[in-house]
C-alpha cells in the first residue's frame, strides 16, 4: 500500500479524500453485503464473513477504489484486509463499524497513533481463528513468554491472564507466547521491538524470558496462531504458573 500511495499524483490523491459521513448510505434491505451474500448481516453473531464478500461490501458501501482495499496474506497464512482511507471526519469509526459487522477488527495501527488529516493504511484482522491446540502440542515441547521484569512476580503468583493492552497492536484480551523451537536471534529481535514500544515509566529494558512446559498446559486451554509473527501463539484463557519451568533475565 505504501508503494501504491507513493505512485499517486496530488490530483489522484484528492479522489480518495472523501468524508464517508457525507455519503448517502443504503437502507438495510439494500445493504451491499446483504446482496453479496443473499442474506442479511447478523450483527453480533460470532462468525466471520468471507473475506472477498467483506471487501466487496466495504468497497461498495463507501465507494472505495479497487486500490484502496485489498486482501493480504500475513504470517501463519492468516488473511488480513488492508484499507487506505483519509483520516478525516468520522471515517475511522465508520470503517471500523462496517468491518466489525463482518467479523474483522482493527489490528494496526493503534488508534491513538493514527495521524489526523492524512491518508492512512489500516490493517483489519479476523476476530476468530481456527483452534490449533492439537498441532501446537504435537510440534512444541515448550512455549516462551517475554515480559518486562516488573511483571514476573505477579505472573509467578497468579499465572498468565489475558489483557487488552498491547504496545504495538490493537487486540482483544490475549496472552502471547512464542514457539520454543524458534531461533533465539529472532526471539531477541521481537524482544527489542517490544522494548522499544514499551513507554512505561517502570521500563528499564530488563525483561524476563519465561519458558512453559506445553505438556503441563491443560487440554481445555485453546491455542491460536498469531497473525503478526510466524512463531507467535496466543490464548484467551488463564494459565496457572505451575506450567513455568524456567525464567531467564534478558537486558534489551
Amino acid at each position: 500500500m505504501k508503494e501504491f500511495l507513493s505512485q499517486l499524483s496530488k490530483e489522484e490523491l484528492m479522489k480518495y479524500w472523501i468524508d464517508y459521513g457525507t455519503i448517502q448510505k443504503a437502507a438495510s434491505y439494500t445493504n451491499p453485503l446483504t446482496m453479496a451474500l443473499g442474506s442479511t448481516i447478523n450483527e453480533g453473531l460470532i462468525q466471520i464473513y468471507p473475506i472477498d464478500k467483506t471487501i466487496e461490501y466495504v468497497r461498495s458501501y463507501f465507494g472505495l477504489h479497487n486500490n484502496q482495499i485489498k486482501e493480504i496474506n500475513a504470517d501463519n497464512g492468516i488473511k488480513h484486509i488492508l484499507v487506505v482511507i483519509p483520516s478525516i471526519g468520522n471515517n475511522i469509526e465508520l470503517i471500523k463499524k462496517a468491518m466489525d459487522y463482518c467479523g474483522y477488527y482493527l489490528g494496526f495501527p493503534k488508534e491513538d497513533n493514527i495521524p489526523i488529516n492524512q491518508l492512512v493504511t489500516l490493517q483489519f484482522e479476523p476476530k476468530f481463528q481456527n483452534n490449533v491446540s492439537n498441532n501446537i502440542r504435537k510440534e512444541e515441547t515448550t512455549l516462551l513468554h517475554l515480559t518486562p521484569y516488573y511483571n514476573l512476580k505477579k505472573i509467578q503468583n497468579i499465572g498468565f491472564s489475558p489483557r487488552l493492552r498491547n504496545e504495538l497492536f490493537n487486540y482483544p484480551s490475549r496472552i502471547y507466547f512464542l514457539r520454543g523451537s524458534m531461533n533465539r536471534q529472532e526471539m531477541i529481535d521481537i524482544g527489542i521491538q517490544l522494548n522499544n514500544a514499551n513507554n512505561s515509566l517502570g521500563n528499564t529494558g530488563k525483561y524476563a524470558l519465561i519458558t512453559l512446559d506445553v505438556s503441563a498446559i491443560p487440554q481445555e486451554k485453546s491455542l491460536f496462531l498469531d497473525p503478526n509473527y510466524p512463531y507467535g501463539i496466543f490464548t484467551m484463557n488463564n494459565i496457572t504458573s505451575d506450567v513455568i519451568i524456567n525464567v531467564e533475565e534478558i537486558q534489551f
